[in-house]
């Protein structure tokens, strides 16, 4: 091969490189390679709420949600529409279930949201109005930790490595 040819074969895959990049770029900001993302994010608020724990602000450290009154954990102990995940002396913002079972996760054009469903089974309030009355209550949980932030961005960056690896192979 002359120095030439070499030439014109390196600036061949740079123009390769360089395509996959941009298109890598538009890929990862798509609403399809968020929404498994947003759904994670609700999950991690879901999940970490259920287990008894709160975040005051985004990026703050978790922790404990403010224990029940005892009159409410009494109401609680003698309510058979209590929660499977929960019991009556337990702070997780789970009674019923239909607070955290309405956390979604959707992209938009501005990126990833983390929404309550509106809708609620026997009850005029809605959950949004649910949420404010708990954090009210000191109880905040509508927010993911820095932690979890982390554990978010991490799962991005595997998604995009998975995507720079597919495309890579094709280079050759």
């Amino acid at each position: 091969m002359t120095p030439k040819q070499f030439s014109k074969k390196l600036n061949d895959i740079q123009k390769k490189y360089e395509k996959n990049f941009k298109e890598i770029v538009q890929v990862a900001k798509s609403p399809q390679f968020l929404q498994p993302i947003a759904v994670i994010a609700a999950d991690l608020i879901r999940k970490r709420t259920r287990l008894g724990y709160g975040v005051r602000g985004e990026g703050a450290e978790r922790e404990r949600l403010k224990a029940l009154s005892p009159k409410y954990v009494d109401f609680r102990k003698k309510n058979p529409r209590l929660s499977e995940f929960t019991t009556a002396k337990r702070s997780n913002l789970t009674f019923t279930g239909q607070l955290l079972d309405s956390l979604k996760g959707r992209t938009t054009t501005r990126g990833i949201v983390v929404y309550l469903d509106p809708r609620r089974v026997g009850s005029k309030l809605t959950n949004a109005q649910i949420k404010d009355y708990q954090e009210k209550q000191g109880r905040s949980f509508f927010y993911l930790s820095r932690t979890e932030i982390i554990n978010v961005e991490r799962v991005y960056r595997l998604k995009i490595i998975e995507e720079l690896k597919k495309r890579f192979v094709l280079v050759r």
